[in-house]
């Protein structure tokens, strides 16, 4: 039907897929196989009838990504030596097609620290923290639905060492804390997380 809206449903079936469907048309929406209810949230949320707010908990890699790591290896560190580009949002080195956290809505959103300065990154591994620097550190962030439609929002907060401090192997980034918000338009609330980089410390020296 000529000037007839096209909307692309893109199901994936792994972390790598429907690449040159990305290239020709941008997805409305993206899923992967949800059960038999699958249909009926489509339809609901394509007819507006529900505004999104699942993010992606996982990387969605580039179509060459499949080329470059075998099924059998499980390495998360990336090793420029060998080409091998790492495993996850944590170590991934490459360019995702959909960001592990990625998520869309019908509404707009703003995001800003709570303090005129955003609280400084801390480094991820234990030799870049000295054994004083363990107080819980607390972040808070106001959220704000600048859209017309009600929503729900995850916000998600990271952890990432200082560029200077990076050393081999360091995540680029850990997720410490997420919360999921619903506002109605104009509406505002403040999100708080407490990172404590003693148990960084304590979980990142037990992860690959």
């Amino acid at each position: 039907m000529l000037g007839a809206c096209v909307v692309l449903v893109l199901i994936l079936r792994h972390h790598t897929n429907g690449n040159r469907h990305y290239r020709k048309r941008r997805p409305g929406t993206l899923s992967r196989y949800n059960g038999q209810a699958t249909g009926t949230a489509l339809a609901q949320v394509l007819w507006g009838d529900v505004n999104p707010s699942g993010v992606l908990p996982f990387t969605v890699y580039p179509e060459d990504y499949i080329s470059k790591v075998q099924m059998s290896d499980m390495r998360m560190r990336a090793d420029a030596s060998s080409g091998y580009p790492g495993r996850t949002y944590r170590f991934y080195t490459g360019i995702p097609l959909y960001p592990f956290g990625h998520g869309g809505s019908y509404t707009t959103w703003e995001l800003k620290w709570s303090t005129v300065q955003p609280p400084q990154a801390i480094a991820t591994t234990a030799d870049l923290h000295p054994a004083s620097a363990s107080a819980p550190l607390t972040y808070a962030v106001v959220v704000t639905n600048t859209g017309k439609m009600a929503g729900a929002k995850v916000v998600q907060l990271y952890v990432a060492p200082p560029a200077q401090l990076r050393v081999l192997g360091t995540p680029a980034k850990s997720l410490f804390g997420m919360q999921k918000v619903t506002l109605g338009p104009g509406k505002s609330t403040t999100v708080s997380a407490l990172q404590s980089p003693q148990r960084h410390r304590e979980r990142n020296s037990r992860m690959l």
